[in-house]
């Protein structure tokens, strides 16, 4: 037998425990543990682990303590009270698949709430880069360290909060509900706002204060952050509250089943918009497509853009405040009342000046600006 012949770093070992306490410390190699339904304990001997050994470890319904170190840690969370020390920076996952209801993990704070699953307590200066969640409603908070989020639902719908994520990776999003996730920068505590690009929904990209590459395309409403936003958009099936702060949403193209759109006069029917987008500054509808092949050729440009003046009060920043609605140089608008009056003054070119009058007497101001280029 020649030891040196070995390589123990990728060695396989398998362990299960019984309704007894028991004790597993681990070293270099690939370890699958299952503790049983004792109170157990865990430990990763940092003196024998290195970064390519693999750990994969499931607690029981007992209390359970697991102190991870250096290596591949996937953590399975388990019922019980259960505690977790992260002594060495590995690559860490927290995997909540087998809660019975949903859960709040924030990865920046080390602070987790499984609710009436169990009670997990996070302990050590450094932290979980990844994190899947329940098949259930889910709060999932991004910290500094955070890699890659995984909603893993199938009732519902979970909410990612970016807000203190990492300015410099990025993260990867994925899973939950088909259309029925959040996606919140509201508690940011930047300085700056974020870039959202909806162009591609299966790739959406978000830079700025923040990174992000969301894969799943299941997201149904984002939430800014309080400084100045950047939202480009295909259809009006994205719900956006830009919260505060000078907020830009951007179409591409919008659907043509997303509004009321007429082919043949090309008029957009913009009345359902207020129930996807608030809190905005700017509306640009200058880089709007032709919404059956997503082109600008033969023509296919001139659109109609017709809007009541209550559907664009109630997507303004603030009552009284001002909005800018940009749009090509060959389209036109038109404004309905249907309970406020409006008028509007040419301030050259295909450019305006309107003035929204409300049933209490408030103003509004909405600026026409238009744009040569697609």
């Amino acid at each position: 037998f020649n030891a040196g012949s070995i390589n123990i770093s990728t060695l396989s070992y398998s362990f299960t425990g019984g309704a007894n306490d028991d004790t597993f410390t681990l070293g270099q190699g690939i370890y699958t543990v299952n503790t049983g339904s004792g109170n157990n304990s865990i430990t990763v001997n940092n003196n024998l682990a290195t970064s390519t050994s693999t750990y994969s470890l499931t607690g029981g319904a007992g209390n359970d303590s697991i102190t991870l170190g250096y290596g591949v840690n996937t953590i399975i969370a388990s019922a019980g009270n259960d505690t977790i020390v992260v002594s060495k920076q590995g690559t860490n996952t927290l995997n909540f698949s087998s809660a019975t209801n949903g859960i709040i993990a924030d990865l920046g704070s080390n602070t987790y709430n499984e609710g009436a699953y169990g009670n997990l307590t996070v302990s050590g200066s450094n932290y979980f880069q990844n994190v899947i969640g329940s098949n259930y409603d889910d709060t999932l908070k991004a910290g500094a360290t955070t890699t890659a989020m995984n909603g893993s639902g199938v009732v519902g719908g979970d909410t990612f909060d970016l807000s203190n994520a990492s300015t410099t990776s990025t993260i990867t999003i994925t899973g939950g509900v088909a259309g029925s996730n959040v996606l919140t920068f509201a508690n940011s505590t930047a300085s700056t706002g974020i870039t959202i690009d909806f162009s591609n929904s299966a790739n959406i990209l978000v830079s700025g204060s923040v990174k992000a590459n969301i894969t799943a395309g299941n997201i149904k409403s984002v939430i800014g952050t309080s400084h100045d936003d950047s939202i480009t958009l295909t259809n009006t099936s994205i719900t956006y509250d830009g919260v505060s702060g000078n907020d830009t949403v951007t179409f591409g193209t919008i659907a043509k089943n997303a509004v009321s759109y007429t082919g043949a006069s090309k008029i957009y029917n913009l009345n359902t918009l207020s129930t996807t987008l608030q809190h905005i500054s700017t509306l640009d509808l200058s880089k709007n497509k032709n919404p059956t092949n997503g082109t600008v050729n033969n023509g296919d440009f001139g659109f109609n853009y017709t809007i009541s003046a209550s559907e664009i009060v109630n997507m303004m920043k603030t009552p009284g405040s001002s909005i800018t609605i940009k749009t090509f140089s060959q389209d036109t608008h038109t404004v309905t009342g249907v309970g406020y009056t409006y008028s509007e003054v040419s301030t050259g070119g295909n450019n305006f000046t309107g003035t929204i009058t409300g049933p209490n007497s408030t103003s509004y101001s909405v600026i026409w600006q238009s744009s040569t280029t697609h």
